[in-house]
């Protein structure tokens, strides 16, 4: 599974990709900004941290996991929700 979101800074839209499997699939995954993987985790046995501290071009930024049996995730860019692409 994963998401895509598009960020705007300064002007610039940044694309931002987690890919992710699911808990029960060993919850590993990683996270890319504009095509580099700027963060990636291997399997554990519950699955990813909630959260995933990144930078997207030196802007603070959040991927975290929401729901318990129905997993999914929320982009924060300088503290603001980024909404995904559907």
């Amino acid at each position: 599974m994963g998401r895509t979101w598009q960020v705007e800074i300064d002007g610039t839209v940044h694309r931002v990709e987690g890919d992710y499997k699911a808990l029960f699939n060993t919850g590993r995954g990683s996270i890319s900004v504009d095509g580099r993987v700027v963060d990636a985790w291997g399997a554990a046995w519950f699955g990813q941290p909630r959260e995933r501290r990144f930078e997207v071009v030196g802007r603070p930024a959040i991927l975290r996991k929401s729901g318990l049996i129905f997993e999914d995730y929320e982009l924060f860019v300088d503290g603001k929700l980024v909404p995904h692409q559907r």
